[in-house]
């Protein structure tokens, strides 16, 4: 469950003075700049993070250190297309993946969802242990990266933490999955720089 709110000002402009309203305006810019709550990474970097699973069990960016980095990230709306992505990289990487050289994360983008709801929120993810996803209660890899709404948005990081390739799905294709799976294995044998790719007309994963 995903819940887009937004932040909205009413009366003031019949009740306070212009001047007033600057002030109110910068300080509220002041808090989007500064107050975020997390650390913004350098550009095409992993950034610094500390987040849960739906299982309460803590992961940070340290835990990667070391491994090829692929984040799989959605929002409600893009929540079949990341776990169709999900299902099919995990598939295809396989090898990668047991031999230690490469970590597959999953990522929602939960930001917006009102405190009360977390608990109801995170009843709604698997509880299979293996099919844990990081939970982005406050969207920072989604501010951070340019994420796009309803897209499965895909995100590979080196051994270093360097951003490699960064891309957004609206569907899930064989030909797309077998074009990124050559695109991470590429990453697997020494820096590349950053890419973008964007999804071509296509059947859906659930036929590959």
């Amino acid at each position: 469950m995903y819940i887009e709110t937004g932040f909205y000002i009413r009366g003031i402009t019949t009740l306070a003075k212009p001047r007033t309203l600057k002030l109110i305006s910068c300080l509220l810019l002041c808090g989007c700049l500064f107050g975020c709550g997390g650390t913004f990474p350098r550009i095409g970097a992993l950034m610094s993070f500390e987040m849960e699973d739906q299982f309460r069990n803590s992961h940070s960016d340290a835990d990667f250190k070391g491994r090829v980095l692929v984040v799989i990230g959605g929002d409600r709306e893009g929540a079949s297309v990341a776990e169709n992505w999900g299902k099919a990289l995990s598939q295809s990487l396989k090898p990668e993946r047991d031999s230690g050289r490469l970590s597959l994360v999953g990522l929602s983008n939960l930001k917006g969802v009102p405190f009360f709801l977390k608990g109801y929120v995170r009843g709604k993810f698997s509880q299979n242990p293996g099919d844990w996803a990081l939970l982005d209660w406050k969207g920072l890899f989604a501010d951070s990266y340019g994420f796009i709404l309803g897209n499965a948005n895909i995100l590979v990081f080196d051994k270093e933490g360097a951003l490699l390739y960064r891309a957004h799905f609206s569907e899930c294709r064989p030909d797309q999955v077998l074009s990124l799976t050559a695109i991470i294995r590429s990453k697997l044998d020494g820096p590349h720089p950053v890419t973008s790719r964007r999804p071509l007309p296509g059947r859906p994963c659930a036929q590959f």
